[in-house]
């Protein structure tokens, strides 16, 4: 966690995947988040809290960049005012030292300073390559690029949310729609169908316990 942040964020949707933890699970998953935003850098070796762990993971990093960001844009914000302010108090005691040595009375100065600080990058709650790297499809990125300005906000959460699902059952990126079709199609509004395997042959040789979805050779993700 960065220096001088004392809190994070849990999204009340991992209860999707914890309530499917049994509770000695659920607790060592805690443990685990606890340990990771304190950089105690915990070591995961149950593969079924790793499945579950890597979206926690991956969400509290995007959150920390744009604590940073905000962090950033804050101080600089800070630094204008003060020069600003400074600058206002010099001007107006060099006017009333005018004013006593010509023994007139002038009428008050003010002056207003104004520090506006645009972000768009802050009002976009997901960016563009956030979901470039979790599509993990880099395929006519300026396409890709130029139809993601079209979409909504709305639209852009929905993308968060089934994009890592996507992915999961189709971690052979020849059978990955290209980034550009699956945002002309609108296809985060397509159901995730998952093929459930007869035989070792049609896994690669793997067996896939029921209830198991495949992410990646010699990793799975729980319904």
């Amino acid at each position: 966690m960065a220096t001088g942040k004392k809190s994070f964020l849990l999204y009340c949707d991992i209860i999707n995947t914890v309530a499917k933890l049994p509770d000695e699970q659920a607790g060592k998953l805690f443990k685990i988040i606890l340990e990771y935003v304190n950089d105690n850098n915990p070591t995961v070796d149950d593969l079924l809290l790793q499945i579950a762990f890597e979206p926690i993971k991956q969400q509290l990093k995007r959150d920390l960049v744009k604590w940073e960001s905000k962090s950033t844009i804050r101080s600089e914000s800070g630094r204008l005012g003060g020069i600003k302010s400074g600058e206002a108090r010099r001007n107006k005691t060099k006017q009333n030292e005018a004013n006593a040595s010509n023994e007139k009375q002038n009428e008050p100065v003010t002056d207003n300073v104004t520090v506006n600080v645009n972000d768009t990058d802050m009002k976009e709650s997901y960016t563009f390559e956030q979901f470039w790297n979790d599509y993990n499809k880099k395929t006519d990125k300026f396409k890709a690029e130029k139809k993601w300005k079209t979409l909504t906000e709305k639209e852009k959460e929905l993308i968060k949310i089934h994009v890592p699902k996507y992915v999961a059952v189709t971690f052979d990126k020849n059978f990955r729609k290209n980034p550009t079709t699956y945002l002309n199609g609108k296809c985060w509004n397509d159901e995730i169908i998952i093929k459930q395997p007869n035989s070792p042959q049609q896994t690669g040789g793997r067996l896939l316990t029921p209830g198991i979805l495949p992410t990646e050779p010699g990793s799975y993700l729980p319904k």
